[in-house]
């Protein structure tokens, strides 16, 4: 079967992920128990419901370039490859992977539960040279 239970848009500032709310409320969970990377305390990992789309989605938006890289806990892994394609040129190109998870929070209060985990991973991959020139700098 197709993943067609998220949306990944790897935009050229914003990274953009839609999940479909239906899966989320079938597995027992609401939107409010659904966080980036673990991050259940921090608002801005949390997602914005989408009531006006059909179906209904809940959706996550954060920047390629600013602090949510932290925030959100999101994972950064630098590789070198040898170019290809538009990048055929040049012997080595470095590339980064923006990477992670959307989990879901169990709040029940026993140890043991019988309630199925929701995880959504999603990756976004730029050439490492698009995002340091499109990043600010502050010192």
């Amino acid at each position: 079967p197709a993943n067609s239970d998220i949306s990944v848009m790897c935009g050229t500032q914003i990274l953009e992920l839609s999940i479909l709310l239906c899966p989320i409320y079938f597995a027992g969970y609401n939107e409010s128990l659904m966080v980036l990377n673990g991050q259940f305390r921090t608002l801005a990992c949390h997602g914005t419901p989408d009531w006006s789309v059909d179906p209904p989605i809940l959706k996550y938006n954060f920047s390629i370039s600013e602090w949510e890289h932290t925030t959100c806990a999101h994972a950064m892994r630098v590789s070198q490859e040898v170019g290809s394609g538009v990048f055929s040129d040049y012997s080595s190109v470095q590339f980064a992977n923006i990477s992670g998870a959307i989990n879901s929070f169990d709040p029940s209060t026993g140890t043991i539960t019988y309630q199925q985990e929701l995880m959504y991973i999603y990756s976004c991959r730029y050439p490492l040279q698009y995002l340091v020139n499109n990043t600010e700098m502050g010192v």
